[in-house]
């Protein structure tokens, strides 16, 4: 769950580059001041996968090595402490990974072996192992899941096991889990409907899911039209996305939503009060709407309030609130289209991509988070 007020990319080399609020260390460069265009994360690691958490991000080395970095409330830098680094730290435990994500203050990862554990805080069983209680390092979800791909939303997790079946657990108070009631669950419980689902993340209080063939599916709160059926009303259980798309990827910010078509276009829907939608305006839609600019993308990540884009060519544009710098394009100003990120760098991953659907199947790139 990217809501995050920072921005963070991978190059062709595999280095991390960061920007946005740096006011707990959440870049990564060993200051806490905030960047208005990309500056590289300290200590000269290769990473495969990098995912933020609200004011925290980690990153999988391209050996699996965990790394977290930014503010440790909680313990959800996984480190056995709650020390926060503005530097990468190794998350303990000697797990090699293949995923790695962060929420307001807990965190994710699977294992090489596809098992899920959790850290940070857990008032609402968010880390999923049947009990309440916080976690500086990492403990496993309970019920010997096979999990294929794994998200964090503001306090609660969802996850995809080997064989499509979605699960959640954790804060569900607008049914953003998907079991059709609002009670919190603090281990993995399935989502209902019987979809089989290849893709599954977590946004603020709304969850999206995709199914193997590309439908769009969500659930929780539809506050601002989040949900994408053309209704403001919360569901507990999948809710189809209007507009009979077929999405590769899709991405929840705080309040907004979006997805990627395998043709290379972006839809976006929910709020849009600074302009994360990127249609030009700053009207809300509770429907997808086309982003403007008829930009060719890649992969897509939302974040707190703003929104992100790699294009086939690699470079990287940003739309949405601005107060920090997240948009990367030297400034501090608020942007209802894509604008193009700074700097002469050769962007090959955007943050918390999830790789894509071929509409038949499962695909990740190398395990890129």
């Amino acid at each position: 769950m990217p809501l995050s007020q920072h921005s963070l990319a991978i190059t062709d080399t595999d280095a991390a580059y960061s920007w946005g609020l740096n006011d707990v260390g959440q870049l990564g460069d060993n200051t806490k001041d905030n960047r208005s265009s990309p500056v590289a994360v300290v200590g000269g690691f290769q990473f495969s996968r990098l995912a933020m958490g609200f004011d925290h991000t980690l990153g999988v080395s391209i050996n699996g090595d965990g790394y977290a970095w930014g503010d440790n409330g909680f313990g959800k830098l996984g480190d056995g402490t709650t020390t926060q680094r503005s530097s990468p730290v190794a998350v303990v435990g000697g797990f090699q990974y293949i995923q790695i994500m962060g929420g307001l203050d807990h965190s994710l990862g699977i294992t090489t072996n596809n098992y899920g554990y959790a850290w940070g805080l857990n008032s609402y069983g968010q880390l999923g192992d049947n009990t309440k209680d916080n976690r500086t390092s990492p403990v496993s979800i309970v019920g010997d899941f096979n999990f294929a791909q794994i998200a964090a939303g503001y306090v609660h997790s969802v996850g995809v096991t080997s064989d499509n079946v979605a699960y959640a657990w954790g804060r569900n108070y607008y049914g953003q889990l998907g079991t059709n009631n609002t009670t919190d669950y603090s281990s993995p419980v399935a989502v209902v409907g019987g979809f089989q689902f290849a893709q599954i993340v977590g946004g603020h209080s709304h969850t999206l899911a995709l199914t193997p063939d590309g439908a769009p599916y969500a659930w929780g709160n539809n506050g601002s039209g989040r949900l994408g059926d053309n209704t403001t009303t919360n569901r507990s259980s999948p809710s189809l996305v209007l507009g009979d798309h077929e999405f590769v990827q899709v991405a929840a910010g705080y309040s907004h939503s979006m997805g990627l078509t395998s043709d290379n276009k972006v839809y976006a829907w929910g709020d849009n009060t600074y302009g994360q939608l990127g249609d030009n305006s700053l009207t809300s839609r509770s429907t997808p709407v086309e982003i403007a600019g008829g930009i060719s993308f890649s992969q897509i990540a939302a974040g707190y309030i703003h929104s992100l884009g790699l294009s086939v060519d690699g470079d990287i544009y940003a739309w949405g609130r601005n107060t920090y710098g997240q948009l990367g394009d030297n400034t501090v100003t608020h942007r209802s289209s894509p604008v193009l990120v700074v700097g002469d760098l050769n962007f090959e991953i955007l943050v918390d991509w999830v790789g894509t659907l071929s509409l038949s199947a499962w695909i990740p790139r190398i395990f890129i988070m």
